[in-house]
C-alpha cells in the first residue's frame, strides 16, 4: 500500500516539544564544569530539515520566509511536507502555533515560555505546566477549547548520536506529560529541531538531512506527463458514479504518483495507485476496494489518522498514514 509522509496529531507537540512547557520552579544554576547547550540561532529561510522513520519513510520541514509576529512574539515558521504551517518562538524554539495549509489556525500553546529552558545541562529538571488551546478540531479526539497540561522535564544525559545527517553531540531530554506518551528527545547544538525522538521507548524518527534550498525550489512540480502509467491501470476503479484522478507530491513538491478514486452514491468506492514509486516502496500499480464518505464538496476514505481526503472544490487531496500527511492535487 502507498507509504506516504508524515506526522502529526497530539504527538507532534511532543515530538518537537516546543512551546509546550513552562518552568515553574526557581531558576537553576548549572554545577561547576557542566557542559552547557545554549539556545541555537533561528534557522535561515528555505533551510530544509529531512526526517526519517525506522522503516525508511521520509518527511521534511522547510523554513518559511514569513517571520511576521504571532501574538506579539518574534517567530519563524516552517512548512511540513503535508503543507501544515508551524510557528516557532525565535528565541526558545518552542512550537507556539499550528496552522493548516490554507493558513487556518488549528491550535496554539500558552504560555510561550519554554520546556526548553535554556541553557540545558545534564541533571537539569523542571515541571511542565502549559495550556493547549484547540481552535479548530481536525484530528481524531480533538475538542475545541483549552486544556491544562502538566508533567516533568529532565535533561538526563549527554549522548553522541549518529543519524543519516551525521554524528551529533546531543542532550537527551525526557518528557513526562500527563495524558501524553512518554517522549524522549535528543537536541544538538546549533540545530533548531530534534536530532532523534522516541515515543514510549521506541525510536520514532531521526534527522536524515539538512539542505539549503533555492527560493521556492521545493514548490516547483515536474510535468504530470513524466509519470508513466501502464495501460492496464485504465481498467482500475472504473464503472462508478464518480471518478477522480490526481497526483501525490514528494518532499520536493514533485508529482510522483498518479492516483484514481471512484465512488458510487451509496458510498462503495475504489482507490488505485497508477504507477510505481521506488522511493515510497511501491513496486507496481494496484487498487483497493474501500468505503467512501460523501459530503458536500469533499470525499473521504478512512479517518484523520489513516485515509484519503479529497477537497473537490479546492481540487486538493491529502493522504494520511499513522497521522502523517502527504499533499496532492486533483487533475482536471
Amino acid at each position: 500500500m502507498v507509504r506516504i509522509i508524515l506526522l502529526v496529531g497530539a504527538v507532534l507537540c511532543l515530538i518537537s516539544m516546543s512551546g509546550c512547557v513552562q518552568t515553574v520552579q526557581t531558576v537553576q544554576t548549572p554545577p561547576a564544569g557542566a557542559q552547557l547547550f545554549e539556545s541555537p540561532p533561528a534557522p535561515a529561510a528555505n533551510m530544509q530539515f529531512v526526517f526519517e522513520t525506522p522503516d525508511g519513510f521520509r518527511w521534511s520541514r522547510i523554513v518559511s520566509e514569513d517571520t511576521s509576529p504571532f501574538r506579539g512574539k518574534a517567530v519563524y515558521r516552517s512548512v511540513s511536507s503535508g503543507g501544515r504551517h508551524d510557528t516557532w518562538d525565535a528565541a526558545t524554539h518552542n512550537l507556539i502555533a499550528v496552522h493548516d495549509s490554507s493558513g487556518v489556525l488549528l491550535r496554539y500553546y500558552w504560555p510561550h515560555e519554554s520546556e526548553f529552558k535554556w541553557p540545558l545541562w545534564v541533571g537539569k529538571s523542571y515541571r511542565a505546566n502549559f495550556r493547549q488551546v484547540i481552535v479548530n478540531a481536525r484530528r481524531v479526539g480533538d475538542r475545541i477549547g483549552s486544556r491544562q497540561r502538566r508533567g516533568q522535564v529532565k535533561v538526563s544525559a549527554m549522548e553522541k548520536i549518529t543519524t543519516p545527517a551525521g554524528t551529533f553531540d546531543t542532550m537527551r531530554i525526557e518528557f513526562n506529560v500527563v495524558g501524553w506518551p512518554r517522549t524522549t528527545l535528543w537536541r544538538a547544538r546549533d540545530i533548531p529541531f530534534h536530532v532523534m525522538v522516541a515515543i514510549d521507548g521506541r525510536t520514532r524518527e531521526v534527522l536524515a538531512d539538512i539542505r539549503q534550498l533555492d527560493r521556492n525550489a521545493y514548490a516547483i512540480p515536474i510535468e504530470v506527463a513524466s509519470i508513466e502509467v501502464s495501460e492496464e491501470t485504465e481498467t482500475f476503479c472504473r464503472g462508478f458514479d464518480e471518478t477522480y484522478e490526481g497526483v501525490w507530491l514528494n518532499l520536493q513538491g514533485e508529482e510522483v504518483l498518479r492516483f484514481r478514486i471512484a465512488v458510487n452514491t451509496n458510498g462503495n468506492g475504489c482507490y488505485a495507485w497508477l504507477n510505481p514509486v521506488d522511493e515510497w516502496g511501491i513496486e507496481s500499480a494496484g487498487w483497493d476496494n474501500t468505503d467512501v464518505e460523501i459530503s458536500e464538496g469533499a470525499r473521504h476514505w478512512g479517518n484523520e489518522e489513516n485515509g484519503v481526503h479529497l477537497n473537490i472544490t479546492a481540487k486538493s487531496a491529502r493522504y494520511i498514514r499513522d497521522g502523517q500527511v502527504t499533499n496532492g492535487r486533483l487533475l482536471d
